[in-house]
């Protein structure tokens, strides 16, 4: 429809949009523009943007830009005119690069550099390249292009002018030349040469063609000279190190096979040289000198296990602290058996070891074992093995040395223990004692020593642990190692005396103690019984009170005791464990504070328990009837009231004593048993009954009682006029006659009359008291007595004197010795 018009709005749309989307687009394509930092990234913008940038729209806006490449472009020249200068004479060469062949590449990139931008410029449509500025620049484009090639014109002539001198001249030295002062050799192949192959090969690869046919010929071969060369290298190496590495108690064993090497290095010193072909010298001497080479490294390698063998033994010391706390713990002498087996079976293994690699080296040596050479060489090695001893022995001697000091925790250990009547450590702490403290730490040295006489000698008659025993390092160490434990010992001694206070516990005798107390109150002093002589001490028994003293006094002392330390430190390093005794002290205490409460409690319940038997027995017996005429009865009643009048006082008191000792007992948390409390509570009034009877009895008794009295007052005047006439009668004996010829007969028949008459007058005496009858004291018959015991002392010593007489009668004058005689 002509008349439509909505064709041409939507084209007009079409053609604004488009108008923006290019003028954004110029934009874009500006600001990228500008981001470039060089003529490359330029024209790589330019070949991304392709054919928009001829976009009428674009073009307006971008075509400016063509001006600022051109002017980019001539800084670029500029740049590289700088750096043409500065590095002209010396221009920066790539790594490993040669001199020449370093130059010529450092020029091509330079070249390289402006080339490709002008290249570019062909292709770019744009008037602006065309003017006359644009073409001052291309034509300082093309000076740079001719400074440049004119520099690799005259540096590849510079080479060429020396090549053909350096690859003649060089090629005529000898192979090797030696170090008259070191006596070392070099590989003899110049620099030059290795220059001149390097250039070629560089060369090369920059596909230069005109390389000289001096060069290029020596090229041909460069193979060959790097086989050569390289070989002449390894060996040189080789030689040179077996110079500078041999020990001058190697030397020896080597200088002919030296010597034997040097004659064939001559050669290659003196008349083979570069030009001809020399691949079998080189291989000659390579395998001779690699042979050499080889087995003395192997023989310094075996030098290098024996010391790495020796150097495990002193890495760690044969005994260690136990380690089953966070503390360090003692010296673990509890796996001590296995432990030394362990490390004595290593260095017993080792030792054989280092024999057999010394074997080892005679071979790689090459030498003669009788050789003096070959014996100067075990004495090297026999240093090394008592060196590595000695290390082994002092890491365990420095280790127990480090231990015994006051810095560290405690290292050994002893306990005291109480073996009455001593006391004593365990392990002993006594140096005489076998297998004491003393002994274990000298069998710990002496196990450390040990391992010396596992390895044979290797050099020598005498054994390794007699030198480890004489060394004086060793010897000063284990004299400060036994010094400390000494120290120890007579510290841990003296703490023990501290204890002497108390020996008197276990040392005396608790029942003698009791026995003593109970009669005099406390024990007697030396000065107390001198003091009464004969007569003796008079007994004092001991109050409650003394009781509640000495029970006190032991349980104060268990309170003292039982705060002691349960351990004491010495130096820091050694430990004493008083527990042991300690208990033991603690237990001796309580048997004796336990012996007076026993002693109480016993005094109770046998008083209680005797005063209840007596009270049966002595009830039942004054109930029983005694008739006229009956003597036994009556002896056997008034035995009763006699007993029961004996008893009345201290039966009477003991109750309230009683109940004291059972409320003192009850304070030291000893309660009495309840038929204790029952017999304290009834027994009173039994008693009481028991003295009515009595009394009862004795009134009933009376008349009997007098008629016996007045039988034993008879009875007592007939024996005292009896003692009278026996008195008599004994004073007349044969026996107090010097003329008596059985004075011992007389003395046994006098005896036996004496006997019979005591025993008559000990039955009345106790009739007599029953009855409550006085006795005489028939002195005549106890003066009898006496004079019995003086006759015969007196015939006894006549007996002596008669028999000396007599022995002495046989004796010859001329025998006599008056001294003899005198003392006997």
């Amino acid at each position: 429809d002509p008349d439509d018009n909505r064709f041409g709005n939507l084209y007009a749309m079409f053609k604004e949009k488009l108008y923006d989307m290019d003028r954004r687009l110029a934009s874009i394509l500006c600001q990228a523009f500008d981001d470039c930092a060089s003529v490359d990234q330029m024209f790589k913008l330019l070949a991304i943007a392709g054919n928009l940038i001829e976009r009428p729209v674009i073009a307006e806006d971008f075509n400016p830009k063509y001006k600022v490449l051109l002017e980019t472009f001539d800084e670029e020249l500029n740049t590289c005119k700088d750096i043409y200068d500065s590095c002209y004479e010396d221009p920066p060469l790539h790594k490993n690069q040669p001199p020449t062949a370093g130059k010529l590449k450092w020029a091509n990139e330079l070249l390289r550099r402006i080339q490709e931008p002008r290249d570019r410029f062909n292709l770019v449509e744009s008037p602006l390249v065309q003017t006359e500025d644009a073409q001052i620049i291309f034509k300082k484009f093309e000076q740079m292009v001719d400074l440049i090639n004119d520099f690799k014109k005259q540096t590849y002539a510079k080479w060429i002018a020396t090549v053909d001198e350096d690859c003649t001249f060089n090629l005529s030295k000898p192979l090797l030349e030696r170090d008259a002062e070191t006596n070392l050799i070099s590989v003899n192949f110049n620099p030059k040469l290795e220059a001149v192959l390097r250039e070629v090969r560089y060369l090369n690869f920059m596909g230069e063609e005109t390389i000289p046919d001096s060069a290029a010929q020596l090229y041909e071969k460069h193979d060959i000279f790097r086989q050569w060369v390289s070989s002449l290298r390894q060996t040189v190496h080789w030689y040179n190190k077996v110079r500078k590495t041999v020990l001058d108690v190697e030397f020896p064993l080597i200088s002919s096979q030296l010597d034997e090497i040097d004659q064939k290095l001559n050669q290659g010193e003196t008349t083979l040289d570069w030009s001809g072909d020399v691949l079998s010298y080189i291989t000659e001497i390579y395998n001779a000198v690699s042979d050499l080479e080889i087995r003395i490294q192997k023989a310094k390698d075996n030098v290098i296990k024996i010391q790495e063998i020796m150097d495990v033994w002193a890495q760690s010391p044969i005994f260690e602290r136990k380690h089953d706390s966070k503390e360090p713990g003692l010296l673990n002498l509890g796996d001590r058996t296995d432990r030394l087996k362990k490390r004595y079976d290593i260095i017993t293994t080792d030792g054989q070891k280092i024999h057999t690699l010394l074997t080892e080296n005679v071979g790689f040596f090459k030498a003669t074992e009788s050789s003096t050479e070959w014996e100067a060489y075990k004495e090297y090695i026999d240093e090394m093995v008592i060196e590595g001893l000695f290390n082994s022995i002092i890491t365990s001697l420095e280790f127990m040395q480090d231990n015994m000091c006051a810095e560290v925790s405690p290292f050994f250990a002893s306990e005291l223990e109480l073996r009455s009547p001593d006391m004593v450590f365990q392990p002993s702490l006594d140096q005489k004692v076998h297998n004491g403290f003393y002994d274990l730490i000298e069998g710990l040295l002496d196990d450390i020593y040990h391992i010396s006489s596992l390895v044979p000698r290797v050099s020598g008659d005498e054994g390794y642990q007699n030198l480890m025993e004489e060394h004086h390092m060793l010897n000063e160490l284990r004299g400060d190692i036994m010094g400390r434990v000494n120290k120890v010992m007579n510290d841990a001694n003296n703490f023990c005396d501290n204890f002497e206070i108390y020996s008197n516990l276990w040392i005396d005798d608790r029942q003698e103690f009791l026995n003593q107390f109970l009669t005099y109150g406390h024990i007697l002093t030396q000065e107390e019984i001198e003091a009464h002589g004969t007569e003796g001490v008079p007994e004092n028994p001991p109050e409650l009170t003394q009781f509640k003293e000495q029970i006190d006094s032991y349980e104060d002392l268990y309170s003292q005791v039982s705060g002691f330390s349960a351990t004491e430190i010495f130096d820091g390093w050694f430990r004493v464990s008083i527990k042991p005794f300690k208990q033991s002290l603690l237990n001796i205490i309580k048997k004796w504070s336990y012996m007076f409460k026993e002693h109480l409690i016993k005094h109770v319940e046998n008083s209680l328990v005797d005063l209840q038997q007596f009270i049966v027995k002595t009830d039942e017996g004054l109930k029983s009837e005694v008739v006229e005429g009956d003597l036994d009865g009556l002896v056997n009643i008034m035995g009763f009231i006699i007993a029961c009048k004996d008893r009345v006082e201290a039966t009477d008191n003991m109750f309230s004593p009683l109940k004291a000792t059972i409320e003192l007992l009850k304070a030291y948390n000893h309660e009495m048993p309840e038929a204790v409390y029952k017999q304290l509570s009834d027994l009173p009034e039994k008693w009481n009954n028991t003295k009515k009877i009595m009394v009862s009895t004795k009134q009933e008794v009376a008349p009997l009682q007098a008629v016996e009295m007045a039988d034993i007052r008879k009875k007592c005047a007939a024996f005292d006029v009896k003692q009278y006439e026996h008195r008599e009668a004994f004073r007349k004996l044969p026996m107090f006659q010097f003329s008596c010829e059985a004075p011992y007969d007389e003395i046994d028949l006098a005896n036996k009359e004496l006997v019979a008459m005591e025993t008559y007058m000990a039955n009345l005496s106790d009739n007599a008291k029953l009855f409550e009858v006085h006795v005489p004291e028939f002195k005549q018959l106890k003066q009898s007595r006496k004079d019995v015991g003086l006759v015969k002392e007196v015939w006894d010593l006549t007996n002596i004197v008669t028999s000396s007489m007599t022995e002495w009668k046989k004796t010859l004058w001329s025998a006599i010795d008056v001294e003899t005689m005198e003392t006997s």
